[in-house]
């Protein structure tokens, strides 16, 4: 199971105690916190989420504040918009939660356990979860703090963080550059999973003619050689990309798309793992396999590009 999985099994377990147990998720940058939680949210069927960046704002937005009402010549009290918005099962996320100023965190605690707003209108029933940086050794932070949420401490995920890349880019990092992620650096650039899966979306839109020029940018920041390393990786891609077997297998996934292929006649069948001959062989058996032999049939076969970009390093 990966670090995002056991995040989102956490908040999923939390659920159904969602008035007692709020879940904070600990960890390094770029491992997820965020997305977890509205992949959580998606799966619970939740109206929204109402984030609130804890180290970015002040007592009175997160509960509300009085203020006098000239007319009536008397001291008002007005909830924080954000709790106001909230409706029964919707999640109230609250982020950055240890970076916060003591004061917010103060009135943070004061609405988690009272579960009420500046007025003593009682909140929804919602879901309070919050999210926060390793920042505060255990021993440092008050008692009173950590008696009120549920910790959970998350690490950099290496196969998890390769995945994703490989999802939204195509590239296949060598174990070399995996081995680079951590959660601190003796620099001002360090190699986290959102720096690198970045790292990868940049080297991804650049020409070809460019990559060089950006490999050497990429090493001079981080003082290695892992822009030639990404850049490898995408010559790779490149090169594997437009092979005539790849172009047919993309051809077959438009048609799934467009809803050529019915997706109940292959629902057990991974395209991806079977050979050219047995990909053949099951579109065959479909009842659609005069129009797909058609279309398979006019695909102008793009040879691989014969050029080898100089990514040495």
């Amino acid at each position: 199971m990966t670090e995002y999985e056991k995040m989102i099994n956490l908040l999923d377990a939390g659920w159904c105690m969602r008035s007692q147990i709020v879940p904070c998720l600990v960890g390094p940058p770029g491992i997820g916190k965020t997305a977890a939680v509205m992949e959580h949210a998606k799966a619970h069927g939740c109206g929204k989420v109402v984030k609130i960046v804890a180290s970015r704002c002040v007592p009175s937005e997160t509960v509300g504040m009085t203020m006098p009402d000239h007319r009536h010549r008397s001291m008002e009290i007005y909830n924080s918009m954000q709790l106001s918005s909230l409706n029964d099962g919707d999640i109230l996320f609250l982020d950055e939660l240890l970076e916060a100023d003591q004061y917010v965190l103060s009135t943070l605690l004061t609405v988690i356990e009272s579960r009420e707003m500046a007025d003593g209108t009682p909140l929804p029933d919602i879901q309070i979860i919050a999210a926060t940086n390793d920042t505060i050794p255990p021993e440092q932070l008050k008692p009173n703090i950590r008696q009120r949420f549920m910790f959970m401490r998350f690490k950099v995920d290496m196969r998890q963080t390769h995945d994703y890349i490989m999802r939204v880019t195509g590239m296949d990092l060598p174990n070399d550059v995996m081995d680079t992620l951590t959660d601190d650096g003796k620099d001002y650039n360090f190699i986290t999973p959102r720096t690198l899966t970045k790292l990868c979306m940049w080297v991804n839109e650049i020409p070809a003619d460019k990559m060089n020029e950006i490999a050497s940018i990429i090493n001079d920041m981080f003082k290695s050689t892992i822009g030639h390393k990404i850049c490898h990786a995408r010559m790779i891609r490149d090169n594997k990309l437009y092979t005539p077997e790849k172009q047919v297998r993309n051809a077959v996934d438009e048609m799934r798309v467009n809803g050529l292929i019915d997706p109940d006649d292959v629902s057990d069948v991974s395209f991806d793992d079977c050979t050219m001959s047995e990909l053949l062989e099951i579109l065959h058996k479909l009842p659609e396999w005069d129009k797909i032999s058609e279309i398979l049939s006019n695909i102008e076969i793009m040879e691989p590009d014969e050029n080898v970009y100089d990514v040495s390093f």
